[in-house]
């Protein structure tokens, strides 16, 4: 994930990314 420096807002892709690693976070890995 690219580093995004406090103070600046984060585009709504990387917020879709952060929901979405979140959210795999919590579920078991389908790999394997």
């Amino acid at each position: 994930m690219p580093v995004v420096r406090p103070g600046t807002p984060k585009s709504r892709r990387d917020q879709h990314e952060e929901h979405f690693d979140r959210l795999t976070a919590l579920l078991p890995t389908r790999e394997g």
